[in-house]
């Protein structure tokens, strides 16, 4: 049992449960619940506040590690925006952010103030690379009803299939998948979030930032920043009469290496394909969609044999005859005679779109590689 005492928090890393035994207790905005048995994630950080004193029960996995504090590791910057955005009933927020800034934090703890409002939310993650509603290499959706504790546990309601782990080379894609998102939602009266990616550095970055703001037309947009990394974005969304409020970045973020980093795809690459199973597709009766091994137009049959060859575990998108995004798939082979490709996937219905991406993936879920155009050459 652990004991903690009035306006102390304990910050447990996972792999580990939080059970609330007695007491009272929040996370992130979320009051917990007596009884109720919270999952932390290896290399997740959730940070669990006492206003005035609790009992919780914590087992820690291999790896996980917990830390009593004093206070409260939401800033105070956060409450005000959070306090904000409920308050004037915004309709979009969106969040800007280095790599390990608190992004998804941040989407988090507004949404819970918002739901405890008695406000609708739609969350959106279009972090690539680090999404923890859908699949990397997606934008996903999902409303929410009711405090979370990690976006991980929602189901996503829609998705829209990019197929890399990086926004360099896809921006135009990124968001025409974000808007392609928020227009499935158009009537929604409450609360939408956007959450975004973590590149920030040149001229490129600012510019996607940028083209990506003007495109959703926030009511406000959130920067976190710890030493002014932002300046460049936040001028230029300025320039463009935008509302930004600056916000600090949490002293006790986790911060991941790149492998680390890799490990939290693969828990949610593993969530989507964990009950699946080999599916064979007709490349008569299905369009391939190919925009990064040499055609950004549909292919006939004959060529999407001989595209996909050698390009056994890629990660592809599934859709149907409307382009409505179904889920994600493993290719596991093409079998030129028949004329089919054998895909691993939780989708059930029928299957009228392939989208080719560039992440390479094991049985396991395991990434083996993100395939550069350079490496097909």
């Amino acid at each position: 049992m652990y004991e903690l005492g009035p306006e102390e928090t304990t910050l447990v890393t996972g792999p580990a449960s939080v059970v609330l035994c007695s007491g009272s207790a929040e996370t992130l905005g979320a009051q917990l619940k007596v009884g109720q048995r919270i999952i932390v994630r290896s290399w997740k950080l959730l940070p669990v506040e006492v206003p005035e004193h609790a009992n919780l029960d914590i087992r820690l996995g291999e790896g996980a590690s917990i830390e009593k504090i004093k206070g409260s590791t939401i800033p105070q910057s956060w409450r005000s925006v959070a306090d904000e955005v409920t308050a004037s009933k915004m309709s979009l927020v969106m969040n800007l952010g280095g790599i390990d800034s608190g992004k998804s934090t941040l989407a988090t703890f507004i949404t819970n103030k918002a739901v405890r409002a008695g406000i609708p939310v739609q969350v959106i993650d279009a972090d690539l690379g680090q999404s923890e509603l859908g699949p990397p290499g997606t934008v996903a959706r999902c409303q929410v009803t009711r405090p979370i504790t990690d976006l991980f546990r929602l189901n996503p309601q829609s998705m829209y299939f990019v197929g890399d782990t990086s926004p360099g080379g896809v921006t135009d894609d990124v968001i025409k998948g974000v808007k392609t998102i928020l227009d499935d939602v158009r009537d929604f009266s409450g609360l939408k979030v956007v959450n975004t990616d973590g590149w920030i550095d040149g001229e490129a970055a600012t510019e996607f930032k940028t083209h990506m703001a003007c495109a959703l037309r926030p009511d406000i947009v959130c920067a976190l920043e710890a030493q002014n990394e932002l300046s460049d974005i936040i001028a230029a969304l300025e320039n463009h009469h935008m509302q930004v409020r600056r916000l600090e970045v949490p002293t006790v973020v986790k911060r991941r290496n790149r492998e680390h980093r890799r490990e939290l795809r693969e828990q949610v690459y593993h969530k989507f394909i964990r009950n699946a199973t080999v599916r064979t597709v007709q490349f008569d009766w299905v369009k391939i969609e190919d925009r990064f091994y040499g055609s950004s137009s549909g292919l006939e049959a004959g060529d999407a044999l001989l595209r996909l060859r050698g390009l056994e575990g890629l990660l592809v998108g599934l859709a149907d005859e409307e382009g409505r995004f179904l889920g994600i798939g493993r290719l596991t082979g093409v079998e030129k005679g028949r004329r089919v490709a054998r895909i691993r996937t939780s989708v059930l219905e029928t299957v009228r779109r392939i989208k080719l991406g560039r992440i390479r993936l094991d049985e396991y879920g395991r990434e083996l590689e993100i395939i550069r155009n350079e490496s097909r050459s």
